[in-house]
């Protein structure tokens, strides 16, 4: 019995192997799957034929460019199913219907507020959802499941949501809302951590296997991924790095406390500092701007001006980017990453920030000359999200795929 218990284990993990390995390096011919995953040809044949007896795996063109025989070339099997990526935050909810190559086929998007009562908001989730599953059903796939990107603390293991303070939600248990709904796993987690996988899987940090992910909109998130996994802690808490102290009695947060790293980051902060400047007198093409309307002012037309040259905008780009560096700089520090990613709406003024964040950074990393952290924009902007929770669901069909959908 436990001679046959070895083998099935082994033959799992190396089907995992083979999953992986076809979804870093296809289109791959047999031989070179074999000679990747280091596993013998016999082996390799056999797990693909049960994966392709699951819809998961298919032979697409003749191999051509080699001497000898033509060998059929292998891919993951799009039509082996579909996912729903769903991210509910502050100011909208967006969902994706997503192919087993976690290729987009569908986007629905739908703006929300805080004055909304959470059940509306959670079913213009739930209808959101449900148009795009009866669209990947009409197409005759597979449900595979769905995953749920939100902004607060969440219970991944759970499938809940603690706290959210700018949505002012505690304790609902979102996972089992949507599995009464829709009848397939739901996995639920924060919606920097998402971004975070999204990222690694599909965007600029495509297998970049230690990273951060910082993500500003409404409040500050981070999501922080090492050796290609996301960093949970002992509780699943980990990662809410808009809330460490820069400031003892600085400015009051949403959560409570003050002095919250996310009161002086976000896209509204530098509204508030550019109106506050203007009403002082400080000279700027923005000007007529405030005349019209002390609410006409956007986070857009601000990074439009510094573009243009205009000082005051610069001005509060550059202390921005000074005030990202120093939380980054403690990030650093302390977990060493490869990459930064810069997301949410903060993506849009990348370009701009990055030299002023590099600048700051280099005068509080450890050993600056030899740590080597590139800083990028997401190249998945506003659906990194999304995509990640694509992610989450796919990433746990290949670790089980025999057993998933069974």
């Amino acid at each position: 019995m436990k001679q046959t218990a070895d083998q099935l284990t082994v033959r799992k993990i190396n089907t995992v192997i083979v999953l992986e390995t076809l979804r870093k390096l296809a289109p791959i011919s047999r031989a070179k799957l074999a000679k990747a995953t280091g596993l013998n040809r016999s082996t390799i044949s056999s797990i693909i034929q049960s994966l392709a007896d699951i819809k998961f795996v298919r032979e697409t063109e003749l191999q051509l460019d080699q001497i000898g025989r033509p060998g059929m070339l292998l891919t993951l099997n799009p039509e082996g199913g579909f996912t729903i990526g769903l991210e509910i935050n502050v100011d909208y909810v967006s969902a994706i219907l997503a192919d087993f190559n976690g290729q987009l086929r569908r986007k629905l998007y739908r703006s929300v507020n805080t004055k909304m009562p959470q059940h509306e908001i959670l079913m213009t989730a739930v209808r959101m959802a449900t148009t795009l599953v009866e669209l990947g059903q009409e197409q005759k796939l597979p449900f595979m499941g769905m995953g749920i990107g939100l902004p607060g603390v969440t219970d991944s293991i759970a499938g809940k949501l603690v706290f959210a303070p700018n949505l002012g939600w505690r304790n609902l248990d979102i996972g089992q809302l949507f599995f009464k709904e829709f009848n397939v796993p739901i996995l639920v987690e924060n919606e920097a951590n998402c971004a975070a996988l999204g990222e690694y899987r599909y965007g600029a940090a495509k297998d970049v296997r230690n990273l951060i992910y910082l993500s500003a909109g409404v409040g500050l998130g981070g999501g922080i991924l090492i050796d290609g996994e996301i960093f949970h802690g002992s509780q699943g808490f980990a990662g809410e790095i808009g809330h460490m102290m820069i400031e003892r009695d600085g400015f009051l947060c949403a959560c409570g406390k003050r002095g919250c790293w996310e009161t002086y980051v976000s896209p509204n902060v530098v509204i508030e500092n550019v109106r506050k400047s203007l009403e002082q007198g400080v000279v700027s093409s923005l000007t007529p701007l405030l005349q019209r309307s002390q609410y006409a002012l956007t986070f857009r037309q601000i990074l439009d001006a510094a573009e243009q040259g205009d000082g005051l905008a610069l001005a509060a780009l550059t202390q921005l980017g000074q005030d990202l560096a120093s939380g980054l700089g403690n990030l650093v520090n302390i977990f060493n990453p490869a990459m930064i990613v810069i997301g949410g709406a903060l993506t849009q003024a990348g370009h701009l920030l990055i030299p002023a964040i590099q600048k700051q950074l280099s005068g509080q990393v450890l050993a600056a000359e030899h740590t080597l952290v590139q800083l990028l924009p997401s190249q998945l902007g506003v659906d990194a999200c999304v995509h990640g929770a694509v992610a989450l669901v796919l990433d746990a069909v290949m670790r089980d795929p025999t057993n998933w959908l069974t």
